[in-house]
């Protein structure tokens, strides 16, 4: 999936990372918590997550906070 945060001049980062698993409290990735991303949701936790279902043409985004 792509991952898109905020970092504190309001640019716009995406990157991919894998989902490890999802249940009825969300969606889990792992990172390292030195990384860049994971500073900028510590800073500002909104999260933009897209899933590209290229077999259905098709797109899937979640929208929340971590």
């Amino acid at each position: 999936m792509c991952v898109a945060t905020v970092d504190k001049n309001r640019q716009p980062y995406q990157r991919i990372v894998l989902l490890k698993y999802f249940d009825d409290k969300g969606l889990v990735f792992y990172t390292n918590l030195g990384s860049r991303k994971a500073q900028q949701l510590a800073k500002n936790p909104h999260i933009s997550l897209l899933f590209p279902w290229h077999m259905l043409k098709y797109q899937v985004i979640f929208l929340g906070r971590v």
